[in-house]
């Protein structure tokens, strides 16, 4: 068994009997901005990311990506920064939000890649106690 595939198998034990699904999206100068909401389902979302990097094909310039969510109210935070001759990719593992979220190329003209994992939480119906959480 990989890393990869025990890092998996433990995301899946850990938040509910629901596997997590390896997500990803594309900003560039025709697609700017990515919205992230999954179905209405009463289950709680989480997308977890791993990495932003940039195209091969990326011109020299900065290209700098924001995510904006309900708990922002309407003000997007930078999560990125990025130059292909100074930084084309930075490990950003254990970045988490609760969806929805919108993703939006500030700046620059990409392609960027963000990658990460959708979680679904599902309820199991026991309740934690005190005790369970320490």
């Amino acid at each position: 068994m990989s890393s990869d595939e025990l890092q998996l198998s433990s995301i899946h034990s850990e938040f509910g009997k629901k596997p997590p699904v390896v997500w990803g999206c594309v900003l560039s100068k025709d697609d700017k901005t990515y919205v992230f909401e999954p179905e209405d389902d009463f289950l709680e979302h989480l997308l977890e990311l791993w990495t932003i990097c940039l195209g091969a094909e990326t011109k020299d310039e900065t290209n700098v990506v924001a995510a904006e969510l309900r708990q922002t109210q309407g003000k997007p935070i930078t999560i990125a920064s990025l130059r292909p001759s100074v930084l084309p990719m930075i490990n950003v593992n254990g970045l988490e939000f609760s969806t929805p979220v919108t993703f939006t190329l500030k700046s620059g003209s990409g392609p960027v890649y963000i990658s990460g994992i959708h979680i679904s939480l599902v309820d199991d119906g026991e309740d934690e106690t005190q005790e369970d959480l320490f």
